[in-house]
């Protein structure tokens, strides 16, 4: 669901012409976005461009033919989580609507890999895994970071959703004595720390 209005359906079709239109939105709450940078390409050639509106609805009329339709991959700290570019093959007075283009505020997961002793002193170089825990998650699935010489991990730029961290069963000549995965449900720009791993 994205907000309602705007999408140009409203405009009058001149000559051979139609429009290409859409919305830029933020993902969960469906908030507009306006300001945000929409261009129309036809090949490699900008066509047009246009900040969206306080609606954050955008429209292009023009002449029937194949485009794209590019947002900028950032807005107001939100990053572009839907597919961009989009296609956009528009015939004749046609009112082509709903080339939406969707936002997520980021997160960040991060934690530590340590040895279970006195000090709980980090561990460097081992392999920490984050994969979304179905499809719906956003995110490249699977994806590893390596924690740095004090054990500490992190992963950002996520978008809220549930994830699954996991780690190897032995590191450094010790066992693994916590649960792998981990199960993290991030909510839109949140920080979760403390997701941690004891051998």
């Amino acid at each position: 669901m994205v907000p309602a209005g705007g999408i140009g359906s409203q405009i009058f079709n001149y000559f051979n012409g139609g429009v290409i239109a859409g919305i830029t939105y933020t993902q969960g709450t469906n908030a507009a976005l306006s300001g945000v940078t929409v261009k129309l390409m036809q090949g490699t050639t900008q066509i047009a461009s246009m900040p969206t509106g306080s609606g954050g609805a955008y429209a292009f009329t023009v002449v029937a033919g194949a485009y794209t339709v590019v947002a900028q991959s950032t807005a107001s700290g939100e990053i572009l989580g839907t597919l961009n570019p989009l296609s956009a093959g528009l015939a004749s007075g046609q009112n082509l609507g709903g080339l939406n283009f969707g936002y997520y505020i980021p997160g960040s997961i991060a934690g530590k890999v340590y040895l279970d002793s006195t000090g709980q002193p980090g561990i460097g170089g081992v392999t920490v895994t984050i994969a979304g825990c179905d499809a719906n998650t956003a995110t490249p699935v699977p994806a590893t970071a390596l924690t740095v010489a004090d054990g500490t991990y992190s992963f950002g730029n996520l978008p809220a959703g549930c994830y699954k961290l996991s780690v190897p069963a032995t590191a450094s000549g010790a066992n693994l004595s916590t649960t792998s995965p981990l199960t993290v449900n991030l909510t839109a720009g949140q920080n979760s720390t403390g997701n941690n791993f004891r051998l």
